[in-house]
C-alpha cells in the first residue's frame, strides 16, 4: 500500500450517497477526522493510501489541540461505530454489509498512520455519480455534528433545490439520541442549528416547511440555495473592499483589516492574534448588517442619489 507522509492542502470531501446515507453516531471530533481523512483522496487515486501524520499536523489541519488519549479514545470510537451499507444497491433484512471506517490506527510516540478499509473503496474512489460533495472550509468550523451530516445530505439534493423527507426517517438517518426525538427538541437542536451554521460557513442556505399529518409535523420540504453571504465570501470582500475602512468600534477601540488582511486595532496598529481574530471575524459576520463601513457606504450612495436628482 501506498504511504502519504503529512498532509496535502487538499480540503474537498466526496463520498458516495449511500455513504452519507449510512452515516453512524459519530462525535463531532470523530466526523472532523473522518472528513480530513476523505479530503486527502485525490482524484487520480486508484487505492487507498496509508496515512501517516504528527498530531501537530493533524491539529494544524483540524485547526483544534489533540492530545494522545484523545487520540486513542477517538481511534477505538471509530473502530467500534461500522457502517451498514447496502448488498447490490439494497439494504434490507435479506441485503446488508457491515463494514468499519478504518482498517487500524497505529500510534508511537506523537505520531499516527491510518488506512480507509478497503471494502469502502467504491463509496470514496473514483466516484463520478451520486455522490455528496463539500469543503473542510465549510465543514469543520460548523459547531453542531447534526450541522454537518445535514450539510452533507444537502449538497446531494442542492442541484433539484429542494430535499422532500419525512421527519422519522431523517432522524434515524442523522443518528439523533432519544432527548431530541420530541420534534420541538429536534427542531431547535438540529434544524434551527443547522440552518445558523449552513448560513455561517457553507456555499448553500436552506428553509424548511413543516408538512402536518393531523397535528403531528410528519415530513419537511428543504428548499435549497446558494449561500452568497457566508463567511468566506464576506472575509473575502473586507480584505479586497475595504482596507484601512472603520469595521466597528469596541471597547478596546476600532477595528480595521489592514493590506495583509488581518485585523488589527486602529488606535494600536498592532496586528491582533490569529485565535482573537478568528472569533471576530464571526462576530463581525453576524454584525455585518451594523458595521460602519457599511454604513458610510449607504451614506454616500444617498448622496449621489440626491446629487442625481438634481
Amino acid at each position: 500500500m501506498e504511504k502519504q507522509n503529512g498532509f496535502n492542502e487538499r480540503k474537498i470531501v466526496k463520498q458516495k450517497i449511500e455513504l452519507t446515507n449510512a452515516s453512524s453516531p459519530l462525535s463531532r471530533t470523530e466526523i472532523d477526522f473522518v472528513l480530513t481523512i476523505i479530503s486527502q483522496i485525490k482524484k487520480e487515486d486508484t487505492e487507498f493510501k496509508e496515512y501517516h501524520f504528527s498530531i501537530k499536523e493533524l491539529e494544524k489541519k483540524m485547526d483544534r489541540k489533540l492530545n494522545s488519549k484523545q487520540l486513542k479514545e477517538m481511534a477505538v470510537s471509530l473502530m467500534s461505530k461500522p457502517l451498514l451499507l447496502p448488498v447490490n444497491g439494497k439494504l434490507d433484512s435479506e441485503h446488508w454489509r457491515v463494514v468499519s471506517w478504518f482498517k487500524h490506527f497505529d500510534y508511537d510516540n506523537g505520531n499516527i498512520s491510518c488506512s480507509f478499509d478497503s471494502r469502502l473503496k467504491p463509496y470514496l474512489i473514483g466516484i463520478t455519480n451520486r455522490f455528496s460533495k463539500g469543503s473542510l472550509t465549510s465543514l469543520l468550523p460548523m459547531r453542531s455534528k447534526y450541522s454537518k451530516e445535514l450539510y452533507m445530505l444537502l449538497t446531494y439534493e442542492a442541484y433539484r433545490g429542494f430535499f422532500d423527507v419525512e421527519v422519522e426517517p431523517l432522524m434515524n438517518k442523522l443518528k439523533v439520541p432519544k432527548s431530541i426525538l420530541l420534534y420541538k427538541n429536534f427542531k431547535t437542536k438540529v434544524l434551527l442549528q443547522a440552518q445558523k451554521d449552513l448560513a455561517k460557513f457553507s456555499d448553500i442556505t436552506f428553509t424548511f416547511e413543516e408538512i402536518k399529518q393531523g397535528r403531528k409535523v410528519h415530513r419537511l420540504k428543504f428548499n435549497i440555495k446558494r449561500n452568497i453571504n457566508d463567511l468566506t465570501m464576506f472575509i473575502k470582500v473586507i480584505r479586497e473592499l475595504y482596507v484601512n475602512k472603520p469595521l466597528i468600534k469596541t471597547s478596546e477601540g476600532l477595528i480595521q483589516c489592514s493590506t495583509k488582511g488581518n485585523l488589527y486595532f486602529k488606535n494600536s496598529v498592532q496586528e491582533i492574534h490569529p485565535k482573537k481574530a478568528k472569533l471576530l471575524w464571526e462576530k463581525l459576520h453576524e454584525s455585518r448588517d451594523k458595521l460602519l463601513v457599511f454604513e458610510e457606504s449607504k451614506r454616500e450612495l444617498e448622496k449621489t442619489l440626491e446629487r442625481m436628482k438634481g
